[in-house]
C-alpha cells in the first residue's frame, strides 16, 4: 500500500487513495488469485470509466435536470448491479464498475463536465496493478496449485472427521452442534478448494484435459459429503438402535474414515502408508443381527439403508484412490496434475483413457 501510494503521489496525484486501497484488495493469497481479482478490477474500472464519460457527455450537452441526473445514475447503477449480482467468477468487475463511475461523478456536487477524474480514476487502478505485480515478483507468494492440494487434502480430512460423527453413537445437543459446525466447515472447503482451483486455470494457461482430474477429485468429494450426510441423518434425527446391531457397520464406517485420512495424506506427501481395506458385512449378516436385536421392520430398513451408504462411501474412496494415483504425481516435492507433465500432449490420449477408467 505504501508503495501504492508513492507511485499515485509521483504520477497521479489527485487520485492517491483508490490506487492505495485498491492494491490492498487486489492482494490474495495465491499468485493465480491476485492475477485473476487484478484482472477483474482493471476491466471493471475500464467499463465505469466508460460510463462516466458517457454520463459527463450527456451532462455537457445540457442534461443537468435532476430527473435527468436520476434516470443517468440509476442506469449507470442498474449495469453495474446487474454485473455484481451475476456469476461469482465476475462479480468483482461489476463492483469496480460502480466504484469507477462513483469516484468520476458524485464526488463533487456539482455536475461533472471534465473526463479527467474517470481517466485519474482507470490510471490508479493501473498503478496499483502495478504495484501488486512488483510486490509479486519481490515475495513469491503461495503458488495457486499448491494450495490447491492442501486444499483437496483438507477437505479429504473434514469428511473423515464427519464420518466418525455419523457412527451410531448416543447423541446430545452438544454433538449435534459439533458435526453441524463441521459441516458447515467442510461445504465452505468445497467451495474454497473450487475457487482455488479457479486461481489455478488463471495462473497456468488453460490446456484441455490439464485440470480433469482436479475436477473429478471435487466430484468425489461432493459425492463422499453427501453420503456422510445422509448417514448422519441416522444418527441424529431418529430414534437409537441397539448396539449388538450397528457395531458391525460402525466398524466398516470407522475403517472408511480411515481411507478418507489416507486419501488426504496423498496429497500432502509421496508416501501415505499401505492402502486400507474395509470390511464392510453382507446384507445377510446385517439382517440377522438386526432381527437378534430384536429391532422393528422398520429399523431393519434403517440398517439396511445405512449399509448401502457405507457401500457407496467405499466405492467413492475407491474411486478417488484411483485417481488419486493415476491423475497425479510428485514434481520436485509438488503435487501436479499428471495431465501437466507433456507439454508436447504426446500421449494425452493415453493418459485421457486412464482418467477415464477412474470414473
Amino acid at each position: 500500500m505504501g508503495l501504492s501510494m508513492l507511485l499515485a503521489a509521483l504520477f497521479i496525484p489527485t487520485e492517491a487513495s483508490p490506487a492505495a486501497i485498491g492494491a490492498v484488495f487486489v492482494m490474495q493469497s495465491t499468485i493465480g488469485g491476485t492475477g485473476r481479482r487484478g484482472l477483474l478490477r482493471f476491466i471493471g474500472t475500464v467499463i465505469g470509466g466508460a460510463m462516466a464519460i458517457v454520463a459527463m457527455a450527456l451532462a455537457a450537452g445540457g442534461l443537468q435536470e435532476m430527473g435527468w441526473y436520476v434516470v443517468i445514475m440509476g442506469t449507470l447503477s442498474f449495469l453495474s448491479a446487474w454485473v455484481f449480482v451475476g456469476s461469482p467468477r465476475t462479480n468483482y468487475a461489476g463492483l469496480m464498475m460502480a466504484a469507477a463511475w462513483i469516484t468520476a461523478i458524485a464526488v463533487d456536487p456539482q455536475p461533472a463536465v471534465s473526463v479527467v477524474p474517470a481517466i485519474a480514476r482507470v490510471g490508479s487502478v493501473i498503478v496499483a496493478g502495478l504495484s501488486v505485480t512488483l510486490m509479486i515478483w519481490l515475495f513469491a507468494t503461495t503458488s495457486a496449485r499448491a494450495a490447491l492440494m492442501r486444499s483437496i487434502a483438507d477437505g479429504w480430512r473434514r469428511i473423515a472427521d464427519l464420518g466418525r460423527g455419523a457412527a451410531m453413537l448416543p447423541v446430545s445437543d452438544g454433538a449435534l452442534d459439533a458435526w453441524r459446525r463441521e459441516s458447515l466447515l467442510a461445504t465452505g472447503n468445497l467451495a474454497t478448494t473450487a475457487d482455488l482451483r479457479e486461481a489455478y486455470t488463471f495462473e497456468r494457461r488453460m490446456i484441455g484435459g490439464a485440470f480433469q482430474p482436479v475436477l473429478r477429485t471435487l466430484a468425489e468429494q461432493q459425492r463422499a459429503l453427501l453420503l456422510v450426510r445422509a448417514l448422519a441423518v441416522g444418527r441424529f434425527h431418529d430414534h437409537a438402535l441397539p448396539n449388538t446391531a450397528t457395531a458391525a457397520l460402525d466398524a466398516a464406517l470407522e475403517s472408511e474414515s480411515l481411507r478418507l485420512d489416507r486419501l488426504a495424506s496423498l496429497f500432502t506427501r509421496p508416501d501415505a502408508g499401505a492402502p486400507i481395506q474395509t470390511t464392510l458385512p453382507t446384507p445377510q449378516a446385517t439382517r440377522q443381527a438386526a432381527v437378534a436385536a430384536a429391532c422393528s421392520d422398520e429399523d431393519v430398513a434403517r440398517l439396511m439403508y445405512r449399509r448401502d451408504a457405507i457401500r457407496m462411501l467405499g466405492e467413492t474412496i475407491d474411486r478417488a484412490e484411483r485417481l488419486a494415483a493415476t491423475g497425479f504425481v510428485w514434481v520436485h516435492g509438488e503435487l501436479e496434475s499428471v495431465m501437466e507433465q507433456d507439454t508436447d500432449r504426446s500421449d494425452a490420449p493415453r493418459r485421457a483413457a486412464m482418467l477415464a477408467s477412474t470414473s
